[in-house]
């Protein structure tokens, strides 16, 4: 594609280049730059990619950046990020462009509104694709698209990096993918990943603290996700939520939902009661609606039930909670269901992320639940003990608590010392299939690690 035909959204200065050139590939890890490539200098938390221009200049790459690179064959615009997103959506020919674009966004529910989505569309014979947590998919195909240029295990994040989003899109479209379904961090939206995408409809679950080592506070965290419905033709909000009360005044053409009264923190209810609307707005008929959501039996990592009473004598469950609210979502539901039963719960909360959380999730596991095992949980780069040492701080009473800081050992204990009739529930990491410490991504499946145990266990 021509270089001119890249940039035709923005506005640029060009040094030493010619809009006639034609560039072969776009990249913002100059060990990738090649000759006919666009090198994007990307400002991330630890490295500067502008630092890297001359090398990618030195590979033939034309330099896309913020600030006239010097030798350069240079292409500068105000904010590269924008710029990024733009000229992937350009290279992979604009494919957002005659799909129905639907995303949701919140701090917690976003992947089981997409999913209840996905399948309404599906039951009212519309070939759907989907984009979020749970990974990539063009109806039941899984698209294997690698997060980033060096990254060795597919697109995991919330929302992908532009290169990761639009060619997924494009390759969704050359599918006959007729509506995708997306997740929107709030990560995405203020790194400017969806800007050339504008949405048929837009959803709102819910906000509470998450990500304020990123955002700074509550407000900036609120601000930025409201930004995302400026790109939506129709907004569908959760009017139950203090902050989407707020966004129903921002937005007053918007479309509030709520759960029927008297039911309280159930997420299950509350999303499927988003998902129905968005649906219904899309106008998507009742019967497909009630078809659809009735046709998913279980979102995985979402109170995935992997052992049962009848089976290991104890009940088994994951789910991704990982913020106060969502995990005292999910502990107030399962003790309103399980009245009587002991609940033992594991979990930990993830390195190098937002630290002011840790305390409160001590405090609510401790309230709810019976037993605490508290553990790790994608440590990265912090002490596992540290972290643990955090989380104890909400904790007044430390009766029925313990730290076990590997999560392997942490499982197996719990399910070594269940009694008949326990609810095992372990939080955190949901549908994921590794772990993250000081020494990179490890695959690790915590439903492969109980069900391993369970059969020692039966022995």
């Amino acid at each position: 594609m021509k270089l001119g035909e890249l940039l035709a959204d923005l506005e640029c200065q060009l040094f030493d280049v010619d809009e006639t050139e034609e560039i072969t590939s776009i990249c913002s890890d100059s060990r990738l730059a090649t000759e006919k490539g666009i090198f994007v200098c990307i400002k991330g938390s630890e490295r500067d990619g502008h630092d890297f221009a001359r090398h990618a200049a030195a590979r033939g790459s034309v330099i896309l950046s913020e600030k006239h690179v010097e030798g350069a064959r240079c292409v500068v615009v105000r904010d590269t990020r924008r710029a990024n997103s733009s000229v992937n959506s350009n290279f992979y020919g604009r494919p957002q462009k005659g799909m129905r674009m639907i995303a949701v966004t919140g701090t917690n529910g976003k992947t089981s509104v997409c999913a209840y989505l996905r399948a309404i569309l599906r039951c009212a014979g519309i070939k759907t694709g989907i984009m979020g947590t749970l990974g990539i998919m063009a109806e039941d195909e899984v698209l294997e698209i690698r997060e980033s240029e060096t990254e060795d295990i597919p697109a995991a994040m919330t929302t992908p990096d532009p290169a990761c989003i639009y060619k997924a899109l494009y390759e969704m479209k050359s599918r006959g993918i007729e509506a995708v379904v997306m997740e929107a961090s709030s990560h995405a939206i203020a790194q400017k990943k969806l800007d050339p995408i504008e949405f048929e409809v837009g959803g709102f679950t819910n906000l509470s603290s998450e990500h304020l080592d990123f955002h700074g506070s509550m407000e900036e965290y609120f601000k930025t996700k409201a930004s995302l419905f400026e790109r939506c033709r129709l907004a569908v909000v959760n009017r139950d939520d203090e902050f989407g009360k707020r966004l129903l005044e921002m937005y007053p053409e918007s479309v509030g939902v709520s759960a029927p009264s008297g039911i309280n923190f159930d997420f299950t209810l509350q999303n499927t009661v988003l998902a129905a609307e968005i649906a219904r707005r899309m106008g998507i008929d009742d019967i497909y609606i009630k078809n659809g959501i009735e046709n998913i039996k279980s979102i995985p990592g979402r109170m995935e039930q992997i052992l049962s009473l009848q089976d290991a004598g104890f009940d088994a469950y994951i789910d991704y909670a990982h913020t106060p609210y969502a995990m005292e979502t999910v502990l107030r539901s399962l003790c309103r269901r399980a009245v009587g039963r002991r609940i033992t719960v594991v979990f930990g909360c993830g390195g190098d992320r937002d630290k002011s959380k840790r305390a409160e999730m001590g405090r609510v596991a401790s309230m709810y639940a019976d037993r605490v095992i508290v553990t790790s949980d994608n440590p990265r780069r912090e002490d596992p003990m540290a972290i643990i040492g955090d989380i104890l701080s909400g904790i007044s009473c430390m009766d029925n608590i313990e730290c076990i800081p590997s999560r392997r050992d942490a499982i197996t204990k719990a399910v070594e010392s269940a009694e008949y009739g326990d609810i095992l529930l372990l939080l955190g990491k949901g549908h994921e299939q590794y772990e993250i410490d000081r020494r990179g991504k490890h695959p690790f499946s915590e439903s492969a690690i109980l069900r391993e145990c369970a059969q020692r266990r039966a022995k």
